[in-house]
Parts: structure tokens; C-alpha cells; sequence
């Protein structure tokens, strides 16, 4: 997979930091505290909080604010497709997922795009997939292309929020397909940036 739309900094995902009160391994918090967002250890959501926590001790980062962020990790598990945050939590183990970046830079790592070289795009997200190509255009590759180009950021998210794109950005446009395309993107950038916890320290990182 590679990623040919880069329009978005999804927030407080990846790029946020913690304050260090609490060390966890992947399962379980070494000072006895509980895992962010009051998720079961050993329940995907719980493993991919831990993962959080260990990545931000594994980058050293101490800014306070990015506390609140990280106990919204539950939030941001929900958002995400469950194949890309096992992705993150598999790279974060192998401490292969850079430093101070958000989280569709994080997905360049070669790591992220081993995990999900197979990942493909379940019934929601081909309806969206159908829909856009119908709204806009794009020949006979648009299907194909879809997952890689424009349809990026849907492609990791949820399918509550892949429903919500559909929705609001796959009207039918008699625009050429370069605006159509645009205006989609524009559109699935902010049903996107809205599924995900606001960043709480309000710098992008």
C-alpha cells in the first residue's frame, strides 16, 4: 500500500504525547495503574491503549496536555479499521513506528505497510467505493485505485465513519472529475478529522 493522498494529519492519534505517570507494557501497567480509557487488557481495545502508552515512553515524550489524549485512546481505537490498529500495536512492539509524527506518517513506515499490504476493503467500504466512482467518474481503474488514492483515509477508519463519507461526500457531481475529486477529498478529510478526539494541545503534535 502506499499512500498518494496526504491531506490529512489525523489528530492525536500517534503524535501525542504522555507524561509518563504510568509505564505499560503491551498488557499490563508495570506501576499498577490502569490502561488508558478503562479498556479490558486483554481485549483489542486494551491492547492497542497499552501500544499507545508504549509508544510515547518509547519517544521520551512529556508534554502534559497529550494525557488527555491518551485517555481518549479508546475513541480512537472505535474510529479506526480494527486491521489497522493491530497493525500499529504489532509496529509498536518492534518499536518501528517513528517519532513525532501523526498517524498517516506513521503508516509509511515500512512496518505499517507490511501489515497491511493484504488488508482489504470489507462491503461498507466498497459501497463507498461504488458510489464515489459513480458521483465522479474515473474510468475503469477508478474501483481499483480507489483504496490508494482518494479513498485513503476511508480506507482506515471505521465503518460507522466510512457510512457518514458515503453519505455527505459521494453526491452526484457533473463537475470534471479533477473538482469532483477534489471536492471529495475535502469533504472525506473532514468527516474523518471529525471521527478522531480533538487534539488537546491544539499544535498538531
Amino acid at each position: 500500500m502506499r499512500q498518494q493522498q496526504r491531506l490529512l494529519a489525523v489528530p492525536s492519534i500517534v503524535c501525542a504525547t504522555f507524561v509518563g505517570l504510568v509505564f505499560c507494557s503491551r498488557v499490563e501497567c508495570s506501576s499498577g495503574g490502569t490502561i488508558p480509557g478503562d479498556a479490558a487488557p486483554d481485549s483489542p481495545e486494551g491492547e492497542f491503549c497499552a501500544a499507545e502508552v508504549d509508544y510515547y515512553a518509547q519517544c521520551g515524550l512529556d508534554a502534559g496536555c497529550d494525557l488527555t489524549s491518551l485517555n481518549a485512546c479508546g475513541t480512537t481505537y472505535g474510529a479506526l479499521n480494527p486491521a489497522v490498529a493491530a497493525a500499529f500495536v504489532t509496529c509498536v512492539a518492534k518499536s518501528q513506528i517513528p517519532c513525532g509524527v501523526d498517524f498517516l506518517t506513521a503508516l509509511e513506515s515500512m512496518c505499517m505497510q507490511q501489515a497491511l499490504v493484504n488488508m482489504t476493503g470489507d462491503t461498507v467500504f466498497s459501497t463507498l467505493t461504488s458510489d464515489y466512482c459513480n458521483a465522479c467518474g474515473g474510468g475503469s481503474n477508478c474501483a481499483t485505485s480507489f483504496p490508494e488514492g482518494s479513498g485513503f483515509l476511508a480506507f482506515l477508519v471505521a465503518d460507522t465513519i466510512v457510512t457518514q463519507v458515503d453519505k455527505t461526500c459521494t453526491v452526484k457531481s457533473d463537475a470534471s472529475i479533477a473538482v469532483c475529486t477534489k471536492t471529495f477529498l475535502t469533504c472525506e478529510q473532514n468527516v474523518v478529522t471529525a471521527g478522531f478526539p480533538a487534539d488537546a494541545c491544539g499544535d498538531g503534535g
